[in-house]
This record gives structure tokens, sequence and C-alpha cells, in this order.
């Protein structure tokens, strides 16, 4: 009928009925937004630790499908404290130890050429001092990882071990936390910044604090 509002199916939607269904998708798309940006904001990932028996434990599944930029950085933290290591043999005048991170990493025995090179591939421009010594920082700087490398097992009376290893990615940013504790009563909390870039990882920014 003329003048009056047919509310018969198909008719058309008054504009109250209109204003209430952009409403609904105005929230509905808000709320889609949000899902979305929650599932690709960064977050941090626990990928070595010690439970509440001093047990370690390895998770590398958060981080999967792990980039060689990523994997050179978790090869950096097993090359200088130990992350679960029982007490290897010696061949000849090698010691095999294998160690939870570097097995993990697929990288074979403890401080092997495969690990040492990892690292040196991808630290072109050097690593940061996690944990070294002024003889250390100068053995690194002259390219000779392999004298840094933690090589001692868990039963050794000086060592230093891995507490805790926490990551956090953010594009090509690498953010990484670890706890490294010695026998000596020293547990330095390294915070440190890096630079995943197509032909090397960069050092942005490296903090130490003791407790």
């Amino acid at each position: 009928m003329d003048g009056g509002h047919d509310t018969r199916n198909g008719a058309r939607p008054t504009r109250r009925e209109l204003r209430r269904r952009l409403v609904a998708l105005a929230v509905l798309a808000l709320a889609a937004a949000a899902a979305g940006a929650e599932e690709t904001a960064p977050r941090t990932f626990t990928v070595f630790w010690l439970d509440e028996n001093y047990k370690p434990k390895v998770n590398l599944k958060p981080l999967e499908p792990l980039t060689p930029q990523v994997r050179a950085v978790l090869a950096l933290y097993a090359m200088r404290a130990g992350t679960g290591c029982p007490a290897g043999t010696w061949e000849g005048s090698t010691y095999v130890m294998s160690c939870m991170l570097t097995t993990a990493l697929g990288l074979g025995r403890q401080c092997s050429p495969e690990h040492i090179a990892l690292v040196k591939t991808w630290f072109k421009d050097g690593i940061p001092p996690l944990n070294l010594s002024a003889q250390g920082i100068a053995d690194a700087r002259a390219g000779s990882l392999d004298k840094v490398c933690q090589n001692v097992p868990d039963t050794a009376s000086y060592r230093t071990t891995l507490d805790v290893l926490r990551v956090r990615q953010d594009g090509n940013q690498l953010s990484v936390r670890a706890v490294i504790s010695s026998t000596d009563g020293n547990s330095p909390r390294f915070e440190t910044v890096y630079a995943l870039l197509p032909d090397r990882v960069v050092v942005r920014g490296h903090q130490e604090f003791h407790r």
C-alpha cells in the first residue's frame, strides 16, 4: 500500500535495519582484524630450559621451519654453553660429546666442524660477547670460533651451562634472552637483538645483566 512499509519477504529494509546491519558488519570486521593481528603478532618462545628437576628440555617446533639464520643464532648459544651434555669419549685427539640443543639443530657432536662453520658462515661481522673473556673476545674476532666453543661435559668441575633460552621473532629481527650459569656462581642474563639479513646475521644490540 502507498505510504506504508511492506514487511513481506523481499521488501526493502528500513534505514534502521540498514544501520543495524552496517554496525554488525563493522563489529565482525573489527573482530576478524583483531584475530588476524593476534595470530601474526610476535610471540616469545622458550627454546631451551631446565624443568623442575633441572633436566634440560628443548623445543624447536614453534620456530619450524628453521631458517638458516635462526638456526645459526641458536647454534651460537649452543656453542657458548652446555645444553645438556653428558660425558663424552675421546676419539684420538677429538673429544666427542653430544649436547641436546646442538643435536636438535642437526649439527652432530658438540663443536663439530659443521657446528663451527654454521656460526662462522652467518656471523660474518662477528659474534656478541656471550660470556667471553678478553682472550675469548680476541679469539672470536680473529675467527677462531673453535677456541670459544664450550666442549665440557656436565660432570666437569668448571663448566658453563645454559639455563634458559627465549626467542622472539618480528620479521627479520630476532630478540634473544639467555641465562648462562657457571660453577663459579655467576649467572648473567644476556639480551641480544639480531638482524636476519639474506646473507648474514648482524648484532644490533647486546646487553649483559648480573644479579
